[in-house]
């Protein structure tokens, strides 16, 4: 299901019916998440895709990363100025190159994401 930059062309999916492949978790406590990359550029990382995480805390959610939340709610805080906002449904999110967070989600999370990291090594 998964496209590339190589396979031009376009693509519809159901943001928020589509399957997703679950993560392993390092612990019995983290959060479940889940997702999937529905396009990815093999030559810079970039890649478009799906993630859903279940009510729990993440740390170290890195940019730089484009989010529009499809459903739920959280508070996602900097990890580097303490700064925080809360996210809902219909929300975009940026996170800069340089920015870690701390995702507090209330009820389970599901979003769109842009990730760049090549972006992160400049």
């Amino acid at each position: 299901m998964q496209h590339t930059a190589e396979s031009a062309g376009l693509a519809k999916y159901p943001a928020h019916t589509i399957n997703l492949i679950p993560a392993s978790r390092p612990g019995p406590d983290a959060p479940r998440t889940s997702s999937v990359r529905v396009w990815e550029d093999t030559g810079t990382g970039q890649a478009h895709g799906i993630w859903e995480m279940q009510p729990g805390t993440l740390t170290g959610v890195e940019g730089p990363e484009t989010v529009v939340v499809l459903e739920g709610s959280a508070t996602v805080a900097s990890e580097r100025t303490g700064e925080r906002v809360d996210v809902s449904a219909g929300d975009l999110l940026v996170l800069a190159a340089d920015e870690s967070c701390t995702w507090v989600v209330h009820e389970r999370v599901r979003k769109f994401f842009v990730i760049n990291p090549s972006l992160a090594a400049r």
